[in-house]
Formats: structure tokens, C-alpha cells, sequence
């Protein structure tokens, strides 16, 4: 999600609602119910129309995400459409650095957990083995 807003905002110069609407069209992010609901509730009159007490509930919610994840979409939306389109494009940049390292790190854990089920399991079937004999 977030590389396709640098694009928009980046090649396609679009508004921040412009955006967020062709995110909605392109389906790719219907799990995010956030992305509808910072559209539903558009209030350009807010200094922080963006995110709004109803977004960050509707980011709460999200039960897949933990703490953290849910605090880094929140301080990420924060800043779009309150710069200059280069501090934008530089959010956007920063956070998507932070979710790719966070996501090597869950890639690392997962092998380690795979490694270790597959040594527990080669263990357990060896033991059965000599049991058996």
C-alpha cells in the first residue's frame, strides 16, 4: 500500500483523497477497513482530517496487527497531506523501510520456528524408531 502511494503521490501527482480512492478501486486493499473510512468520513474543515479519532478506532480494531504495527499506520497516515509533497514522498519512504525490515524479521523468526519443528520432529521419529526395534 504504501509503495503505491509514493507512486501516486510521486508520478501521478494526485491529493491525498485522490490517493486513497484509487486505492479503494483497485481491490488490492479491501482488509483494510481504514482506507473506506478515511473516505466515508472525509472532513477537510479538521486540521487532522486524515486520521481521525474514527480511523485510529477503525486501525484498533484490526485484530491481525499487533501494537505496534497499528502505531506505525497511525503515524504514518498522521503525515500525509500535511506537507510539502516531497516530505510526503519521504514519509512514505521511511515507513515503508520500517515494514520491509519488520517483515524480514517475521520471514527470519518463521524460518527458525520451521527449523526447529522439522529438528523436534526428526528427533521424535528417530526415538520412535529405536523404541520399535
Amino acid at each position: 500500500m504504501i509503495d503505491n502511494i509514493e507512486i501516486y503521490l510521486c508520478y501521478e501527482n494526485l491529493n491525498i483523497y485522490e490517493v486513497f480512492t484509487k486505492l479503494k478501486n483497485s481491490g488490492l486493499y479491501s482488509e483494510l477497513e481504514f482506507i473506506n473510512h478515511i473516505l466515508s468520513k472525509r472532513d477537510i474543515s479538521s486540521d487532522d482530517y486524515i486520521l481521525n479519532n474514527k480511523t485510529i478506532d477503525c486501525i484498533d480494531s484490526i485484530k491481525t496487527l499487533d501494537v505496534q504495527d497499528k502505531n506505525n499506520i497511525k503515524g504514518f497516515l498522521s503525515m500525509l497531506g500535511k506537507s510539502d509533497l516531497n516530505g510526503q514522498i519521504l514519509n512514505c519512504r521511511t515507513y515503508k523501510e520500517f515494514f520491509k525490515r519488520k517483515l524480514d524479521d517475521v520471514e527470519q523468526s518463521e524460518k527458525s520456528k520451521c527449523k526447529s519443528t522439522y529438528t523436534l520432529i526428526s528427533g521424535l521419529g528417530i526415538i520412535s524408531i529405536i523404541v520399535v526395534i
